[in-house]
């Protein structure tokens, strides 16, 4: 029951319009069925033969009911139902015949009925023979038409691959650039991250210095109010920081006599901008405050430095100091 099912598909699965799984189930079962593979190779040679034109002898023997001994007449005429060429064909063969059969017979023969026959049979074979030359040269003449066709399709076709292949040189200059872009911002970031290796080193070396003991680290009193001239001639919080120094300890005088009970201090650079600031400041027994300082956070410049007390919820300024910023060449 099985095999019967897949005969029928058979002439669909050999023209290439079987689709979908009734596809996959005549496969699997060719796969495994002797008797239906060669069943499938006779239907592929039906095909191949269908496919094909009559003969031109075949057409005009069927033109002429003359016996065709080399197909089925029935086969002829399927095939025929469905082949333009061969209807056309077939069609010029036939006229043929209608002009032979309507000639005038104004003269009775003087030749047995015998000679007749023979003389019928010439005649039909030379009909034949221009009719096969008439149809070779129909047939030269589509082949050339069929070749212009052929030719015009292969130009079309040599066009769309020229134009196949514009777009895709277009894509490739394209994917080109992207990548010269690419290897270019690749480029930019490897530089990126190797100025930042240098700065994290930078910053770790400075670490470890800071967190070492400092040796003849510099210490500078710094004192409020106005400017004032000291006696030998510099000017009062005009500080000089050896070059070498990592660090810079500051001491604060103070000369308020208010104490809080908190403080807080801040760092502006010389645009009022807020460089550092700071609270749980301790002031000393001495009346002064005390700060360790970076040198990184105080390059040379004019900074102004602020403490503030708090007490009772208000913040107070309780002191103003203004500094300059030297670094000694050694």
């Amino acid at each position: 029951m099985e095999c019967e099912r897949i005969n029928e598909l058979l002439p669909w699965f050999a023209n290439g319009t079987l689709e979908g799984e009734e596809r996959r189930t005549v496969s699997e079962h060719l796969a495994g069925c002797r008797s239906c593979r060669r069943e499938l190779d006779e239907t592929l040679l039906a095909v191949s033969i269908y496919k094909q034109h009559l003969p031109t002898q075949t057409l005009i023997d069927y033109a002429f009911d003359q016996p065709v001994v080399t197909m089925d007449r029935g086969l002829i005429e399927s095939h025929l139902r469905t082949c333009a060429e061969c209807s056309e064909q077939l069609g010029m063969v036939r006229e043929s015949r209608l002009l032979e059969e309507g000639e005038p017979s104004r003269v009775v023969p003087l030749v047995s009925k015998k000679r007749s026959r023979t003389h019928h049979g010439w005649r039909y074979a030379a009909l034949a023979a221009s009719l096969i030359a008439l149809i070779g040269i129909g047939g030269w003449l589509l082949s050339e038409q069929q070749e212009e066709v052929r030719l015009a399709r292969l130009s079309e076709q040599q066009k769309e691959m020229s134009e196949r292949l514009a777009r895709l040189e277009a894509e490739s200059r394209s994917m080109e650039d992207e990548n010269r872009r690419l290897k270019e911002s690749q480029s930019q970031l490897q530089q990126q991250k190797e100025e930042a290796d240098r700065r994290v080193t930078r910053l770790q070396e400075q670490v470890a210095r800071l967190a070492s003991p400092q040796l003849n680290a510099p210490t500078l009193d710094v004192y409020p109010g106005e400017l004032t001239e000291r006696a030998e001639g510099r000017t009062a919080n005009d500080l000089e920081i050896p070059g070498s120094a990592l660090s810079v300890t500051l001491i604060l005088n103070s000369h308020s006599p208010t104490a809080y009970t908190n403080y807080s201090i801040e760092i502006l650079d010389a645009r009022n901008r807020r460089v550092w600031k700071g609270g749980r400041l301790l002031r000393q027994s001495t009346n002064d405050y005390t700060i360790n300082v970076p040198t990184s956070l105080l390059p040379p410049g004019r900074y102004g430095i602020n403490i503030y007390g708090q007490r009772e919820g208000k913040r107070v300024k309780v002191e103003s100091y203004k500094i300059r910023i030297r670094r000694a060449r050694k």
